[in-house]
C-alpha cells in the first residue's frame, strides 16, 4: 500500500503519507487484537461460602447461604422474563465512524469518536450483560461448592443450573438478533457498519471460546463489510469534492486492511483507489494587478500565471500543505517555481522592451480543514533566468530599470509575505498609500 502511494506522489509526500498508513494500520490490528482476545471477562461476583452447621444435617442436606444464590436465581429469572417485552429490544442509532483528517491528527478527537463507539456498544448489550454476569456468578458458586466435594451441590442446584445454561445461550441469541436488525437496517451505510464491526467480532470469538457455535451468515463480516459499499461512499465523497475525506488515506487504508484480514478482495482489487490518487491534485492560477502613482509619476502592470499543478499532504496541525507537481497526475516533483505571463507593463519612465516570462518562488500554501485556518506564502516576482533584467526604452536609450519588480514586490508584505487567503482564498485587496494592487489566488 505504502509503495503504491509512494509512486503516485513526489518525494516529500513520503514521510507524512507513510506515517499516516503505517499508524492506520496499527490502529486497525490493535482494534482486531483486542476484540480477537482468547479470554473473556465475566466480572463474577462471589457469593459467601459457609461450611454446613451440623443442625443442617439434621434437616437433611442445607446450606447457611442458600437462600443468597436462591435469591440471585430468582432476580435472574425476573430478568429473563422482561427481556419477553418487545420495548425491551432497544437497538439505538450507532454512531458514525469519523473518516475526516481532522479524526486523525487530533488525539482527542479519536479517542472520543472510539468512546462513543464503545458507548453505544455497550449501551446495546448492557441488559444481556448484566443478567449473564448474574449467571457467572451463580456457576462459580457452584463450581467453588463442587471443589468441595461433589455432595456439596444439591440437585436443586443442578436443575438451577441447567435452566441457567438455557438462559446463557438466549441471551447470545439475542445480542445476535439484534446485530441482525442494525445490519439489515444500516446494511449499505458503510460509516455505522464499520463501527459494528468489534461488537461482531468480540461475539463471533466468544462462540469459539465458550462452545456456542457460530455466528448466522448474514452476520459474517465478508457478507456485513461490502468493498462495493465503500467504493460508492468514496465515489460519492469525490463528487461531492468532499477533500478533508477524501484526502485522509489513513481510513480507506485502515479499511483495505479490514478486508485483508477477512481475506477478501477490497478497494484496491478496482481502480477505486487510482481515483483517489488522481483527486488529490489542485490547480493553481494567481493574477495580479498593480499600480503605482504620483502626481508626475505612476507605473502599473498586469500579471497571470500558467496553470500550475499540486499535491497535498496532511500536517501535524490538522492542515494539507500543498506541493507542486509536474502535471495533472505527475510522480514527480515540480519546479522550484511558477510561471508568470508578464500582460502589461507600463510607466511614464518609458517602454517596456524586456521579458514577459516571469516567475516566483513557489509558494507555501497550506488549507486547514479542522481550524479553518488557511495560508498562503507568497514571494516577490521577478523576470526569468534566461533575461533577469527588466529592459526599458527610455529618453537615455534602453535601460535595466526593476520598475515591474518594485511594483510587484511592494503588493505583498515583505516582511513576512504573509497573505491570509480566507475560506475560499480569492479577491484580497491591499492598499498601501499610493498604491494598489488586487491580488486574485484560485485553487
Amino acid at each position: 500500500m505504502i509503495r503504491r502511494i509512494a509512486g503516485d506522489h513526489p518525494d516529500p509526500f513520503q514521510l507524512p503519507n507513510s506515517r499516516l498508513v503505517l499508524a492506520a494500520v496499527e490502529d486497525i490490528e490493535n482494534q482486531y487484537r483486542t476484540a480477537m482476545s482468547n479470554s473473556i471477562d465475566i466480572s463474577a461476583e462471589p457469593l459467601p461460602l459457609e461450611q454446613p452447621s451440623e443442625k443442617s444435617y439434621s434437616r437433611g442436606p442445607s446450606w447457611n447461604q442458600t437462600d443468597s444464590w436462591q435469591e440471585l436465581y430468582a432476580r435472574i429469572n425476573a430478568d429473563i422474563r422482561s427481556l419477553q417485552d418487545p420495548a425491551a429490544m432497544q437497538l439505538g442509532v450507532p454512531p458514525d465512524f469519523d473518516v475526516t483528517i481532522c479524526m486523525y491528527c487530533d488525539t482527542m478527537a479519536k479517542k472520543n469518536m472510539y468512546q462513543q463507539r464503545e458507548d453505544y456498544l455497550l449501551t446495546l448489550k448492557k441488559d444481556e450483560q448484566r443478567i449473564a454476569q448474574q449467571i457467572f456468578t451463580v456457576f462459580k458458586y457452584f463450581d467453588e461448592l463442587e471443589i468441595k466435594g461433589p455432595s456439596s451441590v444439591t440437585t436443586e442446584m443442578k436443575a438451577a443450573k441447567e435452566i441457567l445454561q438455557q438462559d446463557m445461550k438466549l441471551l447470545h441469541e439475542r445480542v445476535i438478533i439484534k446485530l441482525q436488525r442494525l445490519v439489515a437496517a444500516y446494511q449499505h451505510d458503510f460509516l455505522k457498519i464499520v463501527n459494528l464491526v468489534p461488537l461482531i467480532l468480540g461475539l463471533d470469538r466468544q462462540c469459539q471460546l465458550m462452545g456456542l457455535g457460530e455466528l448466522p451468515v448474514n452476520l459474517a463480516l465478508n457478507k456485513i463489510l461490502n468493498a462495493d459499499d465503500v467504493n460508492n461512499y468514496i465515489k460519492k465523497l469525490i463528487a461531492q469534492q468532499d477533500y478533508a475525506r477524501v484526502l485522509n488515506i489513513a481510513w480507506i487504508l485502515s479499511t483495505e486492511r479490514q478486508f485483508q484480514l477477512m481475506g477478501e478482495k477490497g478497494i484496491m482489487a478496482g481502480n477505486e483507489f487510482q481515483q483517489v490518487l488522481d483527486f488529490n491534485r489542485f490547480q493553481l492560477t494567481v493574477s495580479a494587478d498593480a499600480k503605482e502613482e504620483s502626481d508626475k509619476h505612476y507605473t502599473k502592470g498586469q500579471v497571470k500565471s500558467e496553470v500550475t499543478y499540486y499535491k497535498a499532504t496532511p500536517t501535524k496541525d490538522c492542515r494539507f500543505a500543498f506541493i507542486q507537481s509536474n502535471g495533472a497526475k505527475s510522480m514527480g516533483v515540480g519546479n522550484a517555481f511558477i510561471r508568470f505571463n508578464l500582460l502589461e507593463a507600463a510607466s511614464s519612465e518609458g517602454v517596456y522592451t524586456g521579458n514577459k516570462k516571469w516567475i516566483m518562488i513557489d509558494p507555501y500554501i497550506k488549507i486547514g480543514f479542522c481550524s479553518g485556518e488557511d495560508t498562503v506564502k507568497l514571494f516577490p516576482l521577478m523576470p526569468n533566468f534566461d533575461d533577469p533584467h527588466e529592459s526599458w526604452k527610455t529618453d537615455l536609450g534602453t535601460e535595466r530599470l526593476p520598475l515591474m519588480t518594485l511594483l510587484f514586490s511592494d503588493g505583498f508584505d515583505n516582511n513576512n509575505n504573509m497573505v491570509d487567503a480566507g475560506d475560499e482564498m480569492l479577491d484580497k485587496m491591499q492598499e498601501v498609500q499610493k498604491f494598489t494592487a488586487d491580488l486574485s489566488i484560485s485553487l
